[in-house]
């Protein structure tokens, strides 16, 4: 039998490789928090499966402080996890990065970076993380980072940090670019609607139809533009330029709104669109899918008080424009979250992905209680070589149950899939039996038939499967 940390658990992170044989690998990394400091002696544990059971995990960077690690699979098949450190000399918590390589031996390598000296460094705190993966012409996969950090203002400005593993060598290198912000955002502590400033940015890398060059895009939570205390959900993107060159992102556009639906295949696409603001929208996060299209989703009221309903939207690239616009909203009419239990800038984001079938399968938290999923099917019948279509989504009901629903509810869901796409989605998330947001971590796979199967990743004890 496997034992697991007896120390709270938190914040895990799920991600996916492609094995031999058409076989997958679930990676899985989470955070404990000390009883003795819970700063500087906050420990991560790795896990991997393939299928077999569950090996016990591994004690992964206890002596940093880690905490919050974010997986991500690059082109090559490689794992990367970007994580906070806590950094002694200046009380707060900056970035850090590791690359794995399809044939290390270890499953995921320590980084060779001096504690001291971790690779983006802040002077002020950061939060939320997000990191994606691109491959450059050389060949090598970089990860690209971003985040939030106080660092002037009343909400907090979101950077970006662009990081690679040295050939022949575990050693990453990183580059700090820098607050994120359009041309006209002159002083990126300003409340400029040029500058990016909010909560929960993700980071996804996109390529342009026909292999013309690709892009990063960032979605997050923000207040500007719009009215000043209305949370929206924002998007921008630049073009992914080589790492010694500079490319300007574009300004913030709003991507939650009340406005707009599906479109049809034949209809004019960013010309027509005339976005307004949506009631409050919080919490996005997106996802790649098969076709490697953004898809992202979020909570938003459809009436002032109201719960907050999932909506989803897929970003599109029309060629004739030259430029990247939304289309595709959705609010899945099921299982909204009671507006009492929402934080605002701190509710955790649902989540996204795709089966091999190209099905989209949505899992979030309701009010802190249950873990629900609902999925929605190709509409081949609409669909066409290069437009995917999709059926109405259907609730298929709740995935947390037993030990796994936590005495205290649930936290922490987090979802992954080959963005090649496979044959299951698998889902981990956090059940609390004490305190505000800690326990043990749950595991549960997802199949067409939107059954759950075990096993499940406890915190402590033995592991079932």
């Amino acid at each position: 039998m496997a034992r697991w940390s007896s120390e709270p658990a938190f914040a895990p992170s799920i991600a996916v490789t492609a094995a031999t044989a058409g076989a997958e690998t679930v990676h899985v990394m989470w955070s404990t928090e000390s009883q003795t400091d819970p700063i500087t002696d906050d420990v991560m544990w790795y896990a991997n499966w393939t299928g077999q059971p569950w090996p016990p995990p591994a004690n992964y960077l206890a002596a940093l402080g880690s905490r919050n690690p974010r997986l991500a699979v690059g082109p090559q098949n490689h794992l990367h996890a970007a994580f906070m450190s806590y950094h002694p000399s200046q009380n707060s918590y900056d970035a850090d990065y590791v690359e794995r390589l399809t044939d290390d031996e270890s499953p995921l390598p320590p980084p060779e970076n001096d504690p001291n000296q971790l690779l983006f460094p802040t002077a002020f705190d950061m939060n939320d993380l997000g990191l994606a993966v691109s491959r450059g012409a050389d060949g090598l996969e970089r990860g690209h980072v971003v985040w939030s950090e106080y660092s002037g203002g009343n909400r907090p400005a979101l950077y970006y940090g662009r990081a690679q593993r040295q050939p022949n060598s575990l050693a990453t290198t990183g580059e700090a670019l820098g607050p994120l912000g359009a041309a006209g955002c002159l002083d990126p502590s300003s409340s400029s609607p040029d500058c990016y400033r909010g909560y929960k940015p993700s980071v996804a890398v996109l390529t342009r139809p026909g292999g013309a060059g690709q892009d990063l895009v960032v979605v997050w939570e923000g207040r500007d533009n719009f009215a000043p205390a209305t949370p929206v959900i924002y998007a921008g993107t630049r073009r992914l330029c080589p790492p010694d060159q500079t490319c300007l992102w574009t300004s913030p556009q709003p991507v939650s709104n009340n406005q707009l639906s599906k479109r049809s295949k034949t209809s004019q696409m960013c010309g027509a669109q005339n976005p307004q603001p949506a009631l409050r929208a919080i919490a996005p996060s997106i996802a790649l899918s098969p076709r490697s299209t953004l898809h992202a989703i979020w909570l938003q009221q459809l009436q002032a008080d109201g719960p907050y309903y999932v909506h989803t939207a897929r970003l599109v690239y029309d060629q004739a424009a030259q430029d990247y616009c939304w289309d595709y909203y959705e609010t899945i009419p099921v299982e909204p979250v009671p507006a009492e239990s929402v934080r605002l800038a701190r509710f955790e984001p649902p989540r996204l992905a795709f089966d091999q079938q190209r099905r989209r399968y949505a899992v979030w938290n309701v009010g802190f209680q249950r873990v629900v999923v609902a999925t929605s099917d190709l509409d081949t019948a609409a669909s066409t070589a290069d437009y995917d279509a999709y059926r109405p989504w259907q609730a298929q009901g709740r995935i947390n149950t037993a030990e796994c629903a936590g005495e205290n509810g649930v936290r922490g869901v987090d979802v992954a899939a080959r963005e090649s796409g496979s044959q299951f989605v698998h889902v981990v998330w956090t059940a609390v039996n004490s305190g505000a947001d800690r326990g043990r971590i749950c595991y549960a796979r997802l199949g067409y038939g939107y059954q759950t199967f075990v096993p499940r990743i406890d915190k402590a004890g033995s592991l079932r499967h």
